[in-house]
């Protein structure tokens, strides 16, 4: 069996962007262990030789990320590639913004290219529901960085604060004061502070923030998984898959909610979050202990995964 998967962890400067990828890679390989998997770009146009492979693929999914709708700039499909490309199956995708309305092109590119009958299981409920209103079928199953973390793997996560934290901060949703101030909090409270940059334009902005003393990570997803294997720290910060990669690892988190993703994720699942201006949240997060405990749409994603058996 050929698969294709739209990927957004090709051409893109954002390492969250590749724990999306990881992990739908790994539930696909569960659910078709016998295939042979493709991968096209989301973040570049696409050129003759994908319309190719993706005409040849016998399932096409499109994987995670703020890939919808497809005219908002992070997946870069056209109305005219919706001519060569038919039966795509959302994992994971959602919305950008809460507020961003489904223009026609967009529509006709939906139609047109997603499934007509599968089940699609996106990130989010706006997701959901501008898919639904197009005559498709979808679920809000959450992100499927999170669908193997049930209570057993969520057990073993630590309920007490760590001696170290890994911090991150989110340059093009910056908020210079709200930054700085829990950061300060962060350094405050920890023994040593580590910082994880998930895209470039991140480092500078801890520099202009004055915190450019911090310990770095390396700029790597490998590296980054390393560091949080070897070491017993909580996570702080409002890059989103940075964090689900640290709880993925067995460590304590609190995502910082600088936009819809992590507020949406966060009110669906149970996903330890707070508001980039709430201090007093965070401070009570830090010190105060308490389990990681999710609650996942199993129903949902049960459902989809089922299509396929």
């Amino acid at each position: 069996m050929q698969i294709a998967i739209l990927d957004p962890s090709l051409a893109t400067d954002n390492l969250g962007d590749e724990v999306i990828y990881q992990a739908v890679e790994s539930l696909l390989f569960d659910l078709f262990p016998n295939a042979w998997f493709h991968r096209i770009a989301t973040h570049e146009p696409m050129s003759n030789r994908s319309h190719k492979v993706l005409r040849a693929a016998e399932r096409i999914f499109v994987a995670g990320s703020n890939l919808l709708p497809p005219d908002g700039g992070q997946w870069r499909i056209t109305l005219s590639d919706s001519m060569f490309v038919e039966g795509l199956v959302v994992i994971g995708a959602g919305w950008q913004h809460d507020a961003t309305k489904l223009t026609r092109e967009a529509s006709k590119i939906l139609r047109r290219s997603l499934h007509a009958s599968a089940l699609h299981a996106v990130r989010d409920a706006p997701a959901a529901e501008n898919l639904k209103a197009l005559g498709l079928r979808a679920v809000n199953a959450t992100c499927p960085t999170l669908w193997r973390l049930d209570a057993a793997a969520t057990a073993r996560i630590p309920e007490a604060k760590a001696q170290d934290a890994v911090v991150a901060v989110t340059a093009y949703r910056n908020q210079p004061e709200a930054d700085a101030a829990f950061l300060k909090l962060v350094t405050d409270r920890y023994r040593t502070v580590w910082f994880y940059p998930q895209m470039g334009d991140d480092i500078p902005h801890l520099e202009r923030l004055g915190f450019g003393h911090l310990k770095r990570i390396r700029a790597s997803t490998e590296a980054y998984s390393r560091f949080l294997a070897e070491n017993d720290v909580d996570y702080i910060g409002s890059r989103l898959h940075g964090g689900i990669r640290a709880l993925q690892m067995g460590k304590r988190l609190l995502i910082l909610e600088v936009d819809n993703r992590a507020r949406d994720i966060a009110a669906h699942t149970g996903l330890p979050s707070a508001r980039l201006t709430d201090l007093a949240a965070i401070s009570d997060w830090i010190e105060r202990p308490a389990p990681t405990r999710l609650h996942l749409p199993e129903a949902e994603i049960a459902a989809w995964k089922a299509q396929f058996a």
